[in-house]
């Protein structure tokens, strides 16, 4: 732990390597430039933070003082943007809105909330970034269940998660969320419950979510570019909106999974991997929607199947192999005695449906490949 309160720090690299545990309230690291003996060096100290959040037309330059002066509920207005180096912390019996105003946050630290906490802002292209650390955290503890709202913003992280819930439930509407190495989403408890309405979560080197939750999208585009879009071990139902990965699966699931419609797509690999692992089996239920994967190897399926796969209605395709390769349990359609000859809609350029074990029940729709409907 070090704290910066006082001091001038000077290196001709840098002033200082690392983080700071904290700086005096109100106050941020001033980067400058000294010339000494003709040779120049960077030089870090603090300076007094302008002003830059409001309260019932009060001023502050520090989050700490701003909601110091919010008894329970209240609003904390951005009017300037501001580059931080301190963390806020929403506690237990507070609710807190942060109206960002039009206006750009810069931090290193995080956003901790264990009561209510909104971002929001109420002119439109405000943002928060944070290329060092977890952007916001929702509670950090089992017997602390946060609630986080996230309506009409940007938020950013570099090399950590954007939103990382720890227990609790998250809101998030018309909104960007963004992380360049980690996931934009991560939500480790199973009670938790995220409904994403209207808005983009997207990562360039990791997955868009990495879930355990219970998780609600409806018309919201989740991509990955380089990774598995959604990796899910809790609940996801998925209404509507764009699941996508340049390079690998577009879901990656090993629980409960339901679409209901929209897209799921992979350009260079199996569009979806229903599978199992210790303790938790793949259940994944397609009631409509297209799945496709456009790879261009052999084992780009639409759907790869390791578990139980139920699909009543939507579309499946791949352009290069298997719509979908199975090796557990399919059903396709409803054991009645109305049978539907064009929903599901299987098509491979191969095989539509290649079987390789397992049991497949087939009750309803077509099954389509330039070898064969399908083998096995």
């Amino acid at each position: 732990i070090v704290n910066f309160y006082d001091g001038i720090l000077k290196g001709k690299t840098k002033g200082y390597y690392g983080e700071f545990s904290s700086v005096v309230d109100g106050y941020v690291i001033k980067n400058d430039e000294e010339a000494i003996k003709e040779e120049n060096y960077n030089v870090n100290y603090l300076v007094k933070q302008n002003d830059f959040l409001e309260v019932n037309g009060v001023k502050y330059n520090s989050f700490e003082k701003a909601l110091s002066s919010i008894e329970e509920i209240g609003t904390i207005k951005v009017i300037a943007d501001a580059n931080i180096n301190f963390a806020m912390t929403i506690p237990v019996e507070k609710d807190v809105t942060l109206d960002l105003n039009s206006h750009s946050i810069t931090t290193s630290t995080v956003f901790l909330n264990k009561g209510i906490f909104t971002i929001t802002d109420t002119v439109g292209g405000g943002s928060i970034v944070n290329m060092k650390s977890i952007l916001v955290q929702n509670s950090e503890a089992t017997n602390i269940i946060g609630t986080l709202n996230i309506n009409n913003v940007t938020l950013k992280s570099g090399l950590s998660t954007c939103i990382s819930n720890y227990k609790g439930t998250i809101n998030i509407d018309n909104s960007k969320i963004y992380s360049e190495s980690s996931n934009g989403i991560y939500s480790g408890d199973t009670t938790s419950v995220i409904n994403v309405r209207n808005s983009v979560v997207s990562t360039q080197n990791s997955g868009a979510i990495f879930n355990y939750s219970k998780v609600v999208i409806d018309n919201s585009t989740f991509y990955s570019k380089t990774n598995v879009a959604v990796n899910n071990y809790g609940n996801i139902i998925f209404n509507g909106g764009t699941i996508s990965s340049d390079t690998s699966y577009a879901i990656y699931n090993y629980n409960y999974f339901t679409i209901n419609g929209g897209e799921v797509l992979s350009k260079n690999n199996t569009a979806i991997y229903n599978n199992y692992t210790y303790g938790r089996s793949g259940n994944m239920t397609i009631n409509g929607g297209k799945i496709k994967s456009t790879g261009t190897n052999t084992s780009s399926y639409g759907i790869q199947n390791s578990s139980t796969l139920t699909i009543l209605g939507g579309e499946v395709e791949s352009t290069n192999s298997y719509g979908i390769y199975n090796t557990s349990t399919l059903t396709m359609g409803k054991n009645d005695e109305t049978v539907s000859i064009s929903s599901p809609n299987i098509k491979g350029n191969t095989y539509g449906l290649y079987i390789n074990g397992g049991i497949v029940n087939f009750y309803d729709g077509i099954l389509k490949g330039k070898t064969k409907g399908y083998y096995g």
